[in-house]
């Protein structure tokens, strides 16, 4: 059986041997184009003359019509690294090999399976303005657009709730599941965006003769800056300055046989945990996570 590691590289190599062929063969093919590059330029320029319209309204019916009908291009970029991200997952649902950057980290630390659900919420956080220049392009109704974003969040939601939970028993359901908590921070961060965006064409203007145009991304978007120091001021709060009973304030370790064994299994996760215990109770979160061995013996 070939280990994981030897058939990854394998892959490799032949991933940049058909991205290097690819790239002399596109080379080829547009160094044999250069030559009849003007002829077929000259031959749309005489199309577009004539279908020309007659008065400039009747030309931007035409444009506007064309900018809608355009079909959408899909970044590769983000397709590429979607595609990562659920390679890896594969790998971590199904223990990789037993390679211990697949497994996820006890309590302090970063592994390779630690990973998937940040890139994961960052690809959703990059999509959204994405998705939004899409939807005020083609002049979406913003009740429309409110519809699609509530949709999204209950499908991914009851998808976490109802199908990716390993309990059979209201008693037990697992309620802040991992689909749950893309759902609210989805729709957190596009009631956020859709507000303040700022479509493409109206960003290219702005400050275009400021000296400050090199920091125009930061400028323009001061309230989402705001929102972020405000949700980031009000986590470091509630983090660090909240009061856990039989807990020192601010603490955000494992509890039980950590720390010489100084906090009790009320401490785990400090805050973070103290309010999830309080509002779903242990019963209906998820009993078996990777801090579990500092509960037990086999610490």
């Amino acid at each position: 059986m070939i280990p994981i590691l030897v058939a990854f590289c394998i892959f490799l190599v032949l991933a940049l041997l058909y991205t290097g062929l690819e790239y002399l063969w596109m080379k080829r093919i547009h160094s044999t184009n250069e030559d009849i590059t003007p002829m077929i330029r000259q031959e749309n320029e005489e199309q577009e003359v004539n279908i020309k319209p007659a008065d400039d309204e009747q030309a931007t019916e035409v444009v506007t019509s064309f900018t809608k009908s355009k079909p959408r291009e899909r970044l590769k970029s983000i397709d590429t690294f979607r595609g990562l991200c659920l390679v890896v997952m594969i790998f971590v649902n199904f223990r990789g090999g037993y390679y211990w950057f697949f497994r996820h980290s006890k309590w302090n630390g970063l592994t390779v399976a630690d990973l998937v659900f940040p890139w994961f919420m960052f690809l959703m956080g990059v999509n959204i303005p994405l998705s939004l220049e899409s939807l005020l392009r083609r002049d979406t109704p913003p009740r429309q657009i409110a519809y699609k974003a509530i949709r999204r969040t209950l499908i991914l939601f009851s998808l976490g709730l109802f199908i990716i939970n390993h309990n059979t028993s209201w008693s037990t359901i697992r309620i802040p599941g991992v689909l749950q908590r893309f759902s609210i921070a989805y729709i957190v961060a596009f009631m956020l965006q859709w507000p303040f965006h700022i479509r493409i064409d109206d960003m290219e203007t702005r400050l275009s003769e400021s000296r400050w145009r090199p920091f125009r991304e930061i400028i323009c978007y001061w309230p989402h800056w705001l929102s972020i120091i405000g949700l980031e001021t009000l986590w470091l709060c509630i983090t660090f300055l909240l009061p856990v009973p039989g807990c020192p304030t601010g603490y955000i370790g494992p509890g039980g046989l950590a720390d010489d064994g100084k906090y009790n299994k009320s401490c785990v996760g400090g805050a973070a945990g103290y309010i999830d215990r309080w509002l779903f109770s242990e019963s209906h979160m998820y009993g078996h996570p990777t801090c579990k061995v500092y509960l037990n013996n086999s610490y």
